[in-house]
C-alpha cells in the first residue's frame, strides 16, 4: 500500500539520484514514525538506483510540527528571524 510518506520518500530519493544535493531537502509529514521511515527509506531507494551511499543522507526529515520549533530555536544561528510567524489552518498565528 502506497501512503503519502512513501511517495515523498520516492520524490525525494529521485531528486537525489538526478543529482539534487540531499542536504537541502526537508521532507516533512505529520507523525514521528512516518518521518523517520520516510529518511529511511529515502537511503534505500537512493542507494538501490547505484548512488554513492556515502552521499545520501537525508540532512532532516521531521514532522510539520517539531520542524518550525527546531527553526525557532537554532533561528540566530541560521541567520534567521526567531520572531517568525507560523501559520496553522486549525489555530491562529503565533509568535
Amino acid at each position: 500500500m502506497w501512503s503519502k510518506a512513501n511517495t515523498l520518500a520516492r520524490r525525494v530519493a529521485h531528486l537525489i539520484v538526478n543529482g539534487a544535493d540531499p542536504g537541502r531537502r526537508l521532507p516533512m509529514t505529520f507523525s514521528r514514525q512516518a518521518a523517520t521511515e520516510m529518511a529511511d527509506q529515502v537511503h534505500v531507494l537512493s542507494v538501490s538506483s547505484g548512488s554513492n551511499p556515502s552521499l545520501l543522507s537525508v540532512a532532516l526529515a521531521g514532522t510539520f510540527h517539531a520542524i518550525p520549533c527546531l527553526l525557532r530555536k537554532y533561528a540566530e544561528r541560521i541567520r534567521f528571524d526567531p520572531a517568525f510567524t507560523i501559520y496553522d489552518r486549525k489555530t491562529r498565528p503565533t509568535r
